[in-house]
């Protein structure tokens, strides 16, 4: 599946030269031409990074980028602004408001590109390590379950067997038995999530 990009600017011959290029990069490309448009898309498109410009209609780059990264859903797409407005306190202000990265116009298509494949790799990176943060918090979880499991599980099997060997009573005998037949298909099971924790 091709990575999507948002590309977000009222110029129309900017949204088509970046679109082209893009496209030919092996990116799926949606357009918006201000920052409402650019928050509907968002949400339908589900763009893996926007390249957004600032100043446009309705509702400037800003406020489109505040609103993306206030959305749990689209908090962690990563937005390149692009935009005519060179002063520091511009780039300040996108970078606060949340933008990773600010490209100045006029800009150079191959850097443009160059930099969207650069966060896509970063992004990538970020989606794995929280992947694996999940996973080791899982292992810590089932490790804790099977820990509290174990212990009264081995009192319990101590004690069945206990029962079985001094009972004389058949029908006792028998619930001793099925009752050691259960714990140890949970100690099985117990060996499983072990073995299982060994090969993450």
């Amino acid at each position: 599946m091709k990575p999507r990009i948002l590309v977000v600017d009222d110029d129309e011959q900017n949204q088509v030269l970046l679109s082209v290029k893009l496209e030919r990069e092996g990116f799926e490309v949606e357009k918006a031409s201000n920052g409402a448009e650019a928050l509907d898309r968002a949400g339908t498109f589900k763009p893996d990074l926007v390249l957004m410009d600032v100043m446009m209609p309705v509702m400037d780059g800003y406020e489109a980028l505040r609103r993306l990264k206030s959305r749990e859903e689209t908090r962690y797409i990563p937005v390149v602004m692009l935009t005519g407005k060179t002063e520091i306190e511009s780039k300040v202000l996108g970078f606060e408001v949340g933008a990773e990265d600010y490209i100045s116009k006029p800009y150079s298509l191959q850097e443009v590109a160059a930099r969207v494949k650069s966060l896509l790799r970063m992004r990538a990176l970020q989606t794995k390590l929280r992947e694996t943060e999940k996973m080791a918090a899982l292992g810590e979880m089932v490790d804790g379950i099977a820990h509290e499991i174990r212990n009264p599980l081995m009192a319990i099997g101590g004690m069945a067997r206990r029962l079985y060997e001094h009972v004389a009573d058949s029908q006792h005998k028998n619930y001793a038995q099925r009752i050691i037949k259960y714990v140890e298909r949970l100690e099985r099971m117990l060996l499983r999530i072990d073995e299982y924790k060994t090969i993450l």
